[in-house]
Order: C-alpha cells, then structure tokens, then sequence
C-alpha cells in the first residue's frame, strides 16, 4: 500500500474520476468530476491537500485537507479543514484511515497551517478523539423552523395547518429582537472578505447571498436525509435581531419550503427558531481539532464559544 500526497493541481484526471468513483462506493452517492476542482481549487491558497491510498494501481482510500484564511483576535492564519475520508470497504481495519488523516495533516502543516478542524460522523468521531487523540472543540447544535410537517413526514400532514399557524406566530413573535442590536465577535473566525470568494463556488454556486439592512446572509435549498428544507447557513455581522430578520427573509421568499434550519454554535438564542434537542437531532455535528502550533493558537482554541462556527464551515451543502 502506498500513500501518496498531492495538491489539487497535481492530480490527474484519472485520478479524480477514481476518487470520485471510490466517492459512490463509500457514500452512496455520485458527484461529477467538475464539481471537484470547483471544491478543492476554491480554497485560500488556490488548491487542497489530498492524501491516497494506493494498491496496485487502484486507488482504494482518500482523504483531503482544504486551507482557509482566518482571523485570531483580527491576525491572519490558515488551518485546515479536513473532508471526504473514506477507505473502500475491503481495506478497512488495516490502518489505512489513520494513515491518511496523518499525511494530509503533515502536509498541511509543512504549508504554514496552524490547526486541523473537522466535523466527523458518529461513526469516525469517537475513533478520531479516542485513536487518534483529536481534541473534542464541541457540537454545534440544530435550529428550526417548521412551516409544513407534511413536508417532513407524510405521516403527520394532517397537522400542516396547525404548523403553518404556529410557524406564522413564531415569525411575529420574532420582531421582538428588532431592539437587539448587539453584535458578536469571536477570538476565531473567518477571514470574511477571504472567505466568501472561495467557499461560495462549491457544489455548483448554488447559494443564495442576500444583502439587507446593512448586513448579509447564506441560505440553500437543499435535500437532507431525504427531506426539502432550506437552510440558513451564515449571518454576519452576527446579531439576534439580524439572524432573526434573515429567517423572516427566507420564509417570505422561500414559499414552497416546509422546514427552514440552521446549524451552528450561537451565542444567544434565536426567537426566530426552535433548538433542536441533541437526543433527536436527525444528524449530530461535532466538532474536533488538532493543533499544530500551540504556542500561537493558546488553549482557548479548543473552547466552541471561542468560534465563529456555522454550516458554512463544513462541506455538507
């Protein structure tokens, strides 16, 4: 078996169609060559990490690190985001996940970024903390909006007009935190400008980006799990009364969309959206990191609260 690292731009066509097909036999799912470089080319330093598993010729695992631009108390640093690990089911349990993991982490290292973050499954997550001795950061947690539960479950429309009300009641509800006009700033964030040059070509460029009272928000319509919803991913500045307005936004907007959700770490909670208990999340997002350098990043990187944090960060929509 041999590992071999590349950037972005040293892959072959060849190679990036045996990735992806090595893509549909794990996830069950197909995404087309030119989707890859929209991806792993649109990041801050113009290409992405890939480290991969090699036997006899065939490429049989992958894993890849993407660089982005942030900001510790206003000054400029890279980390990595780690995506896409996946080893083909007749090679799992020899090693090779550990292998790849590492080998896009040195990589990343050796090009000036300070940290790893990641946002594992159930299924990797307690093997990257437990194993591999990631450090655990957080999880981020689940909001909603529930318009249509027909849309959700066949089996409970019957109870859409009772959604449809209380949905309308909790949007009124929501212009209470018009006077809430405070914003939030954290240690770790996102280089804005940088980042929404680049990470806004993924998956087609298919976001919408809406400017409105003097700030922005991201959302999506995407499916998830199966199911039609739109998503809020990032608002900024980040204020109560601005997060609420821009559900207020997607739910005049969006008029066929049965659920709106947000994913993410806020640091007050929305009037505009219901938490989701942990225990019946449909998907649980965690959040877990490896330092490079600690002596730069100091203990409170590994504080969620510390984070600017939402679905943006992560490569799901």
């Amino acid at each position: 078996m041999d590992i071999v690292v590349k950037r972005t731009n040293e892959l072959t066509k060849a190679e990036v169609s045996a990735i992806y097909r090595l893509f549909e036999v794990v996830f069950e799912k197909k995404r087309e060559d030119d989707s890859f470089f929209e991806e792993f080319g649109n990041t801050s330093k113009g290409y992405s990490y890939h480290a991969i598993g090699v036997e006899n010729g065939e490429i049989v695992g992958h894993n890849v690190y993407v660089p982005f631009r942030y900001l510790k108390d206003g000054q400029p640093f890279f980390l990595a985001l780690s995506m896409d690990a996946m080893v083909h089911p007749a090679y799992r349990g020899k090693g090779l996940y550990r292998k790849l993991l590492m080998a896009c982490g040195e990589a990343a290292m050796a090009d000036g970024c300070k940290m790893r973050m990641g946002f594992p499954n159930d299924n990797s997550y307690p093997i990257q903390v437990k194993y591999f001795k990631f450090d655990e950061i957080g999880s981020l947690d689940t909001y909603c909006l529930p318009i249509r539960v027909g849309g959700v479950s066949k089996r409970v429309s019957f109870l859409n007009p009772l959604s449809k009300f209380f949905a309308s009641f909790i949007i009124l509800f929501s212009h209470l935190s018009q006077r809430s006009r405070k914003e939030y700033s954290f240690r770790f964030r996102k280089d804005r400008s940088d980042f929404d040059e680049h990470r806004y070509k993924w998956f087609g460029g298919d976001y919408q980006i809406v400017e409105r009272n003097g700030f922005k928000f991201v959302y999506r319509n995407s499916d998830f799990k199966g199911i039609l919803a739109t998503f809020l991913m990032d608002v900024y500045p980040l204020s109560k009364r601005n997060f609420d307005e821009a559900c207020r936004c997607i739910y005049s907007l969006e008029k066929q969309t049965p659920i709106i959700l947000y994913v993410g770490k806020l640091p007050f909670r929305p009037l505009s959206m219901l938490r989701i208990p942990h225990c019946v999340e449909p998907k649980h997002f965690h959040f877990v990191g490896k330092v490079f350098d600690e002596n730069f990043l100091g203990t409170e990187v590994l504080d969620i609260k510390n984070w600017e944090v939402n679905l943006s960060n992560y490569d799901l929509l």
